[in-house]
């Protein structure tokens, strides 16, 4: 007798079933895009035991027939599907007609559906993926799916589910992750009888976002509009944090496609590009973003959880995210300096950074899978001169670049601020953060052009003692410090000899400069080489080099402004703060009663 057989329908749901029901929230997951694909507009989840004895999903959507309630638990049966051609044009959540069936397969499961206008309705029982009752059922319209005993019948993967609270914050996620991308759909989740919230229907997606994270960062949220007829019907909307608006982890940004959350690598590049030069290192922006795309164009059919896509054009789709946000970040800058400044908000609570984690979606390990987490930017396929293009726009709103005579100098104010006459007012200039976004940005270019930046050499190399910690992380770091200009050999014994350094710097203290590098290397990780990319490093270097920086002539401060007002973000420094502030007439004005 052969060996291989086909297997049985129960054990094949079984298995399946590893793939779509991993635990928990990925149960919780699959019944809402279920209730949104049935076009509900109230959507309640009740959990008990952190899901492991109790998931009820009910909703008022359309509801199902007996004969199509029946069918629904069969593997591969779906509505949403009919020819091969339809692949390429998904516009639902749910497609492979694997959920309900596998998530029968390993629980007590019961199916209650009942269509508007329906006299009855139909319940389903099943047990271990065996109908045990078909009957009619007189709950309200709409659908009730109700877990019990999940694993059950799977020894192996009931026991790697964590502590109640783990998987109730995994499925809290879960649930207002469905909820930003459904702002129009009320939720609500409740564990035991506790209700954990409850959300109606929002008019705007940024009032569902504001319900969530809080009113009091309204503030510090800029919208998002790509407006313009682009290939393939790309439009992207959405919000992100203001320059200088941070938190210190990643878990507050969210990318949905076709309104579906999804883990993109290419969407992680665009965004993470958009800001480079703009926060400093540990800080990380806001995002949400929704990108709606012709369903011919992207491919969601990739993994059996639906989070991975891939874009036909991805070239583009990436330029096209990175050069609207940067153009969005630059507007709203020049535009808050007449009006006083950058928004200012406070930091998130903890209560509100565990509200929301797209990262719990894997759920692959315990370790945390976070947005934009790449350790180096790809820009093998981004087309940076495209870029270039859509930013060489004149900064008409502030200082116009194109006239010489559209600023002039009136002094320096404690030798740290430019005063700068324009018409219709003052600006007030830093002098170290205007010279950390020149050389940041020139060394960026260069970088762009050669791979590394031009080194001076010593015509006396300098010796340094270091500590044991930095001795090691500075050999570790050669070759990378080499791309920078700064060029060092080992001395033995702890010291380092320095060859060169960055031709920027114009510094007397060296020693000081070069163990301040190596301090940023070290403080970076254990791993100083993989923890800290090129553009990071590029970073600390501009803000450390332009500590070493004086302008103090006419001419030097007129290159300055000049130089300043060529750069594509020329309104913050590498961290997001302000490299200017500016005092329009009509306040000065106020300040001495309209004399």
């Amino acid at each position: 007798m052969g060996k291989v057989k086909v297997m049985t329908d129960s054990l094949a749901s079984q298995v399946a079933a590893g793939e779509v029901v991993e635990r928990p929230s990925s149960v919780v997951k699959e019944l809402i895009e279920n209730s949104l694909d049935a076009d509900a507009k109230s959507i309640d989840v009740i959990i008990e035991r952190g899901g492991k004895s109790l998931i009820k999903v009910l909703d008022n959507g359309e509801g199902m027939s007996r004969d199509d309630s029946i069918l629904s638990i069969e593997r591969h049966a779906t509505s949403k599907l009919i020819k091969s051609s339809d692949l390429n044009n998904i516009l639902t959540f749910g497609f492979r007609g694997e959920a309900l069936p596998s998530i029968a397969s390993v629980s007590r499961f019961r199916l209650s559906t009942r269509q508007h206008g329906a006299l009855v309705g139909t319940e389903i029982l099943i047990e271990g993926g065996k109908i045990k009752d078909v009957r009619d059922s007189g709950d309200a319209p709409g659908t009730q799916v109700e877990i019990r005993s999940l694993f059950s019948n799977v020894p192996a993967r009931k026991k790697f589910l964590r502590a109640d609270s783990t998987e109730i914050s995994r499925i809290e996620t879960v649930v207002r992750i469905a909820a930003i991308s459904r702002y129009d759909v009320g939720f609500s989740l409740r564990h035991g009888k506790r209700e954990i919230f409850k959300l109606g229907p929002a008019t705007k997606p940024i009032d569902r976002i504001l319900d969530l994270i809080g009113s009091r960062y309204a503030d510090g949220l800029i919208q998002l509009n790509h407006d313009k007829v682009s290939e393939g019907d790309l439009n992207i909307t959405g919000w992100v944090s203001a320059p200088g608006v941070t938190v210190n982890n990643r878990k507050i940004q969210f990318v949905f496609v076709n309104d579906r959350p999804v883990d993109s690598l290419l969407i992680k590049n665009a965004c993470r590009e958009a800001y480079r030069g703009m926060t400093e290192r540990g800080s990380h922006p806001l995002i949400f973003l929704f990108i709606g795309v012709n369903p011919n164009e992207v491919d969601v059919n990739i993994h059996p959880s639906k989070k991975e896509i891939k874009f036909r054009n991805e070239k583009f789709v990436q330029s096209e995210i990175t050069s609207l946000i940067v153009e969005t970040l630059r507007d709203f800058t020049s535009k808050s300096l007449s009006e006083g400044g950058v928004a200012n908000v406070p930091s998130l609570s903890a209560e509100s950074e565990q509200l929301i984690e797209l990262v719990q979606l894997s759920d692959e390990s315990d370790d945390e899978l976070e947005v934009l987490d790449e350790p180096s930017v790809d820009l093998s396929s981004f087309d940076l001169g495209a870029l270039q293009k859509k930013l060489s726009k004149s900064l008409d709103n502030t200082i116009d670049s194109s006239s010489e005579e559209s600023f002039e100098i009136l002094g320096v104010l404690l030798n740290k601020y430019i005063i700068i006459q324009k018409t219709g007012g003052l600006i007030l200039l830093h002098k170290r953060a205007a010279h950390e976004r020149i050389l940041y940005e020139k060394a960026l270019n260069q970088i762009e052009e050669q791979e590394f930046l031009h080194s001076q050499p010593l015509l006396v190399p300098v010796i340094l003692s270091l500590l044991p910690e930095d001795y090691h992380v500075a050999l570790d770091s050669i070759p990378l410090l080499k791309r920078i200009g700064l060029e060092i050999e080992d001395f033995g014994n702890n010291n380092i000899k320095v060859d060169a350094l960055p031709a920027v710097f114009s510094g007397d203290d060296t020693e000081g400069f070069v163990t301040s590098i190596i301090g940023e290397l070290r403080d970076s990780g254990s791993n100083a080489v993989a923890q800290m990319t090129l553009t990071e490093l590029t970073k600390s270097l501009s803000y450390k080099v332009s500590q070493y920086h004086e302008s103090t002539t006419n001419e030097e401060m007129n290159a300055l402004v000049s130089d300043l007002l060529k750069c594509d973000m020329p309104y913050v420094d590498t961290r997001g703060r302000s490299t200017m502030t500016e005092f329009s007439i009509s306040e000065i004005d106020r300040r001495f009663e309209g004399r």
